[in-house]
């Protein structure tokens, strides 16, 4: 366990990287930023509350954190706020960050969400199907990356482009639904993606760049 004292404003990157026992932490009241892989590699940290004064938290802040269930944002953060333990911009617009083993197996995105961040479900192993709303129609690489037991997702129709890594290390999905207005599927988008039997390519697809690496059956 540790906690950090009144004082601390800012936790620089790297801080807590790869200390795999640490299960609790105490961020101060007076925080307002966490940098990169501060803690990525904590895989016994179960929990975070993050405070009213954080204003910014790197994308890659909480990468293989294999136990964490849920994110607790103070309601009186102006930037962000938290559902079902998942980080959220206060507007509900932007997707942030969802927790490796987060209290949910079906998840239905709200439609008030117009943006994913890049790797928002990046190593989550809860997660078994996920609904987007036709207001999110780009999307960020490594979104889905290693959620190894999600097994349905659909991509909403006006989506022109599957990013880099999009749903690779996806070794559990079965079935996924591409719009019609798809264009491109970018470097190892479905990579390793074994359970794939069958897939639907729209008309429209025209470059396909190793989208399929690892995809053996």
């Amino acid at each position: 366990a540790v906690k950090i004292p009144e004082s601390v404003e800012t936790i620089g990157a790297s801080a807590f990287m790869d200390c795999s026992s640490l299960k609790e932490i105490v961020l101060p009241q007076k925080l307002t930023s966490i940098d990169a892989n501060v803690f990525t590699g904590c895989t016994s940290l179960r929990r975070v509350t993050i405070q009213e004064y954080v204003t910014s938290i790197a994308l890659t802040g909480f990468i293989i954190c294999k136990q964490l269930e849920e994110f607790i944002i103070s309601p009186a953060n102006s930037k962000y706020c938290s559902v079902d333990g998942i980080i959220y911009n206060s507007r509900k617009s932007i997707l942030y960050m969802v927790p490796a083993k987060v209290k949910i197996s079906d998840l239905v995105i709200d439609k008030k969400v117009k943006k994913i961040e890049k790797g928002a479900f990046r190593g989550c192993q809860t997660i078994q199907s996920i609904v987007i709303p036709s207001s999110i129609t780009k999307f960020n690489d490594y979104t889905f990356e290693d959620c190894k037991n999600l097994r349905k997702i659909n991509i909403p129709e006006g989506t022109t482009e599957i990013p880099f890594f999009f749903l690779s290390g996806c070794s559990s999905l079965e079935e996924i639904t591409l719009p019609e207005s798809l264009s491109f599927i970018l470097m190892k988008a479905f990579d390793g993606c074994s359970a794939l039997r069958r897939i639907s390519l729209p008309r429209n697809v025209s470059v396909i760049v190793g989208g399929f690496d690892g995809c053996d059956d």
